[in-house]
Formats: C-alpha cells, sequence, structure tokens
C-alpha cells in the first residue's frame, strides 16, 4: 500500500536518488550512446 503522506525526511531522500539516478543516466547516456537518452 503507497501512503502518500510522507514526512519531509522521506521526501528528500527520494528526490536526492532521483536527482542522481537522472545525473547517471545522463552521464552514461553522453558516454556511451546519445540515443539511449531519447
Amino acid at each position: 500500500m503507497f501512503i502518500l503522506n510522507i514526512n519531509p525526511v522521506d521526501k528528500t531522500i527520494v528526490l536526492f536518488y532521483r536527482s542522481l539516478f537522472l545525473y547517471f543516466c545522463s552521464v552514461r547516456c553522453r558516454t556511451i550512446n546519445l540515443e539511449v537518452c531519447i
């Protein structure tokens, strides 16, 4: 069951990991293959 009420700490952690994932994804796209980005 998904809880809608997320406390600020969890929200920050989720946003942090999401930005980290997007960062690594973009780095991987640039180094390996730009078409993967799309």
